[in-house]
């Protein structure tokens, strides 16, 4: 399930618990915040899906492999505009970079088609990079960061094992749009190249059919959440501890005119979500082109009172 989460959590650091089994290494540590059995291994060895830890950037007048509507991640900084397209995080999950001065970690999740961004963190006077782990939680990507092997499953922002366990990550705001709409908001910004230094058939969906409806998703574990399909898309709204899902199957029912906009409370605030367009949205599987279609993640904007949630350009097949 896909959230996007519209919530910024300050980086802090829990007591330290009794030691107990931990991070990449398996040396002791702090108790984990989640049972280690529901770590498990997603086949790759740490690293075996090499993150981009010396990323280089192309002007957009020069890229020449992206189609019209496939996704970018967008991340604005100040005045550092960045787009990191789908088809090589896909390939990398992790981008370790600097953006507007600021170190930040891009990472994707394949499985969950998640994009988040966050800050990354100076602690005990280093500053941590990330990598990936070769291990899921529930299907999501776990990272770890290579000072400490401490291990941050991607949907939590938190360290859950090792070292730093109960550290929570302070998020970057991200989108996940079309490259079409990027290029035409900030035609003078960043596009991460597919110069990475690791060989990769970039523009090849590696995933290819696992949009199914149908098809279980890898490694969940336990029971899903009946109340959606496992691999609904959501716009995910948080607002302090309280959390609502806007699923774009119940949004694009309410379309009317090429527009959707639905009103709810989420902590206390008035939340509106848009969606345009009212289509489905998704990846399309084939071996030419991992996505075939532009989407967004709600962006949500506050306002006094009031935060609006925006989903535009809804293109393509649903998933979910």
């Amino acid at each position: 399930m896909t959230l996007a989460v519209a919530f910024v959590v300050l980086l802090s650091a829990c007591s330290r618990p009794a030691p107990g089994p931990t991070g990449a290494s398996g040396t002791l540590g702090p108790t984990p915040l989640v049972d280690p059995a529901d770590i498990v291994s997603g086949g790759p060895p740490p690293d075996g899906i090499p993150p981009i830890d010396d990323p280089k950037f192309a002007d957009p007048a020069a890229v020449d492999f992206l189609s019209p509507q496939e996704p970018v991640i967008s991340l604005v900084l100040g005045h550092d505009a960045r787009a990191y397209p789908a088809q090589i995080l896909v390939w990398h999950e992790i981008v370790n970079d600097t953006v507007g001065g600021v170190p930040v970690t891009v990472t994707y999740c394949p499985l969950c088609n998640t994009g988040i961004a966050f800050r990354r963190p100076v602690i005990e006077g280093k500053l941590l990079d990330f990598g990936t782990s070769g291990k899921l939680y529930h299907s999501n990507l776990v990272m770890y960061d290579r000072q400490t092997d401490s291990l941050w499953p991607q949907a939590l922002g938190q360290a859950v094992m090792g070292p730093l366990t109960g550290t929570k990550l302070e998020l970057v705001p991200v989108q996940i749009v079309a490259w079409t709409d990027w290029v035409a908001e900030h035609p003078h910004g960043k596009v991460l190249s597919t110069d990475t230094g690791a060989y990769r058939p970039y523009g090849h969906n590696p995933y290819e059919g696992y949009d199914s409806r149908d098809s279980p998703p890898f490694a969940l574990g336990g029971k899903a959440d009946p109340r959606l399909p496992p691999k609904a898309r959501v716009v995910g709204v948080q607002v302090g501890s309280d959390v609502m899902a806007f699923p774009y199957d119940r949004l694009r029912s309410a379309a009317s005119g090429g527009w959707a906009t639905v009103s709810a409370k989420v902590g206390g605030r008035s939340v509106v979500v848009f969606l345009e367009g009212g289509r489905g949205i998704g990846r399309r599987p084939g071996r030419d082109q991992p996505f075939s279609r532009g989407w967004r993640h709600g962006s949500v904007r506050s306002a006094p009172g009031r935060t609006h949630a925006h989903v535009p350009r809804d293109r393509g097949r649903g998933r979910g």
